[in-house]
C-alpha cells in the first residue's frame, strides 16, 4: 500500500479545520481565515454554502 506524499504547503492546521467545520455546522455567512498563515484556500471552504 502506498500513501500520497504530503507537503508542508498543503498542510492545514487543526484549528483551521475546526473553524471551517464550525462554519459549516453553524451556517456562518462570514469566515475570516486571514490570520491563519494559509497559502491556499482549503477545499473544504468550497463546501460552505452559506458564505
Amino acid at each position: 500500500m502506498t500513501f500520497p506524499e504530503t507537503s508542508e504547503q498543503n498542510y492545514i492546521p487543526l484549528r483551521v479545520k475546526e473553524r471551517i467545520q464550525e462554519a459549516k455546522d453553524k451556517k456562518f455567512k462570514k469566515l475570516d481565515l486571514s490570520s491563519t498563515g494559509l497559502t491556499e484556500v482549503p477545499g473544504d471552504v468550497w463546501e460552505l454554502e452559506h458564505l
